[in-house]
């Protein structure tokens, strides 16, 4: 048997347990509120999923009880996590996201999102600004639709860039962590 031939079987026994949905993981306002999600099928049980998605919170966040707020055995998490200078322009000299995560367990598949982000300034050039403003994601999104009418550019495109960047990484080092116990 070739090595490409060994490569693809390898492949084909890997992936038998995980399937991403193809889909985007870009942030889209959704009945008025932003979210970004992922929906991931592993063929284990609800109670093994459950074990990897708490496995992937101790790596990622480390001491994940700090961000948990909810928790059903087997079926739902939900927390709330901080990103330190999350953005920066030359308007705004730093601005932190919040978010909340959620994973919901079904069957088969994990449904992992992230949504109520706040954009959370430290300090501003701009006199407009208020250093410690707090800014919900939804409020980047009018802002662009706004912009693209007057057919200007904003930095709100450039933190719905950063949140689509975001959002990318963690759903990425999710999977690859999910698929890495296989």
């Amino acid at each position: 048997m070739n090595a490409k031939m060994k490569t693809a079987i390898w492949m084909v026994l890997s992936f038998s347990t995980f399937e991403t949905i193809a889909q985007t993981t870009d942030w889209k306002l959704e009945d008025g509120k932003a979210l970004a999600e992922t929906r991931v099928v592993i063929k284990q049980s609800q109670d093994e999923i459950y074990k990897s998605i708490n496995r992937w919170l101790i790596s990622y966040f480390h001491n994940p009880e700090e961000h948990l707020k909810a928790k059903v055995h087997g079926e739902y998490l939900r927390g709330v996590a901080h990103v330190s200078e999350f953005f920066t322009s030359g308007r705004y000299n730093s601005a932190d996201l919040q978010y909340t995560f959620i994973f919901e367990i079904k069957n088969d598949a994990v449904l992992f999102q992230i949504t109520d982000a706040l954009i959370i300034y430290g300090g501003s050039q701009d006199a407009d600004v208020d250093q410690g403003a707090v800014h919900k994601a939804e409020e980047f999104f009018i802002r662009v639709e706004s912009a693209k009418k007057k057919k200007s550019n904003s930095d709100s495109e450039s933190v719905i860039t950063a949140l689509n960047n975001f959002s990318t990484s963690i759903f990425q080092s999710f999977e690859n962590s999910i698929l890495a116990k296989k």
